[in-house]
């Protein structure tokens, strides 16, 4: 399943890429797993379009890095809010 998602401070829109059967959402450019620290506003944006589009995601894959968890997408996205 592809989603435009409006992220105008980068690419407008970006597309997210979701294996509903691998609970898997691919995105190019917001996040890097599988490092936790590395959330900032990106990881903020990338987790409310997740809950607006209520994607079940386990596993983040990222267009610059890895494969990491959602938990551990969790934990940057809260950094980046304790951070601002």
């Amino acid at each position: 399943e592809l989603y435009p998602v409006s992220f105008p401070e980068h690419v407008d829109p970006m597309v997210l890429a979701y294996a509903s059967s691998a609970r898997a959402l691919f995105q190019p450019d917001l996040y890097t797993p599988p490092a936790a620290a590395n959330g900032g506003p990106p990881a903020q944006h990338l987790l409310q379009a997740i809950k607006q589009l209520n994607l079940r995601v386990d596993t983040m894959v990222g267009g610059h890095g890895g494969i990491g968890t959602f938990a551990d997408f969790l934990k940057a996205a809260a950094s980046a809010a304790s951070s601002n």
